[in-house]
């Protein structure tokens, strides 16, 4: 969202960073459950979103431009979409 807002590196990173600590203690919570034996779908649901966050948050950090671009294209077809469907009632 901050990329996509194009706000300064300085928040970027900030919000990037506090997500990023979510996400890992997350990835980390689900660790201890291998640990102890849980292993449930439950497990690799959380695992995997836990992954999936961190992953965009580093795409965020490393490559913020290729992001944004992705975010306003991504922005331009839903009020396209919108614009269609208001236009069918």
């Amino acid at each position: 969202m901050m990329v996509g807002l194009n706000r300064p590196k300085a928040t970027v990173w900030q919000a990037l960073g506090f997500a990023s600590v979510f996400a890992l203690l997350m990835v980390l919570h689900v660790a201890t459950w291998f640990v102890i034996g849980v292993v449930m779908m439950q497990t690799f649901v959380l695992l995997s979103l836990g992954g999936v966050c961190l992953s965009i948050n580093l795409w965020a950090m490393l490559h913020a431009q290729s992001m944004r671009g992705l975010v306003l294209r991504l922005g331009h077809r839903v009020g396209n979409l919108r614009t269609r469907t208001a236009s069918l009632s």
